[in-house]
């Protein structure tokens, strides 16, 4: 028995009510609809340019320097250029191997990037060359463990032998 569409008794599964179905309301959301109208977070690279950076710091002296000769015309740079020196993101990703891109300047005063997945180490990017160069890319593989929201540690610890000093500028970083 029927009470105004309704089923005498409280049903509480969708599709048991007398005509409907379980999915004829179309302008609701449910995860089918959603996976193939929206892109999925797993897919979506993340990228952080200076701006974002610069927010993000939890120790050490980075700043925000301007320099039209390298792409986004700005950069992010340690001034003081001191040991140990750190940068910390809060970042969403999926599990699986990944590829995190670095777009930095290279020069003789330049130091050694040690990068850190939750708090795990995922190797060095070394940020030294004899002379000036802009718009460096460098590539990193990173292990990421678990789909959730990490921390990933950008740490100044050491230079390379030839280098006067632990500087750091970097313009763009993505992981994909």
């Amino acid at each position: 028995m029927t009470d105004f569409g309704r089923r005498v008794g409280g049903e509480t599964d969708h599709g048991a009510l007398d005509g409907l179905a379980d999915d004829d309301h179309a302008q609701y959301h449910n995860n089918a609809r959603g996976d193939a109208r929206y892109l999925q977070l797993a897919a979506a690279p993340l990228g952080i340019i200076f701006a974002d950076m610069y927010k993000a710091i939890i120790q050490g002296t980075y700043a925000y320097y301007a320099l039209g000769s390298q792409n986004y015309h700005y950069m992010f740079y340690t001034f003081t250029a001191a040991q140990n020196d750190e940068v910390e993101y809060e970042i969403f990703s999926p599990a699986g191997t990944k590829t995190l891109q670095l777009l930095a300047v290279t020069s003789s005063d330049r130091g050694i990037i040690t990068f850190y997945l939750d708090d795990v180490s995922q190797g060095t990017i070394d940020l030294y060359s004899a002379s000036i160069v802009y718009n460096v890319f460098n590539t990193l593989s990173v292990t990421v463990v678990g789909t959730k929201v990490h921390s990933l540690k950008l740490k100044m610890e050491t230079k390379n032998g030839s280098s006067s000093n632990y500087v750091t500028s970097i313009t763009f970083m993505r992981l994909y």
